[in-house]
């Protein structure tokens, strides 16, 4: 209501969909960008599509910009109000959303990891830092 309006208090895990859906669509516009054409090189032709690399850039960004905030709005909450979210994580309904949270970064990780590299790191394991 209008009377009852508190950011931190009503704050749900299942607002994570947002960043998580502007994510997923960077995700979608990074594989249709020029970063797989070595993956579909021989598939190439004047049908293909390619879209600009700064497309999932910028759909990138916007998703880290949400899930920051909404991270830090969902910390304090989380110490402000335990109870709430103990009852969120029990509740069958709304449990599930808590996934987003980390999925969303694991998508958030993957559109940035060309652009955080500063030098190709050596040996088998490359990890993007965050």
């Amino acid at each position: 209501t209008k009377d009852d309006f508190d950011i931190i208090r009503h704050m749900m895990p299942c607002y994570f969909a947002i960043p998580l859906s502007i994510a997923g669509f960077g995700t979608a516009m990074k594989l249709a960008s020029s970063w797989t054409n070595s993956f579909r090189a021989a598939r190439l032709d004047d049908t293909t599509i390619i879209v600009p690399d700064a497309w999932y850039q910028v759909c990138a960004t916007i998703a880290a910009i949400f899930y920051i905030i909404f991270g830090v709005l969902f910390s304090i909450r989380l110490f402000k109000y335990p109870n709430k979210v103990r009852t969120e994580w029990v509740c069958p309904q709304r449990s599930p959303s808590f996934g987003a949270i980390t999925i969303t970064l694991m998508l958030i990780a993957f559109l940035m990891y060309d652009q955080i590299r500063d030098e190709p790191e050596e040996g088998p394991h490359k990890t993007a830092r965050i």
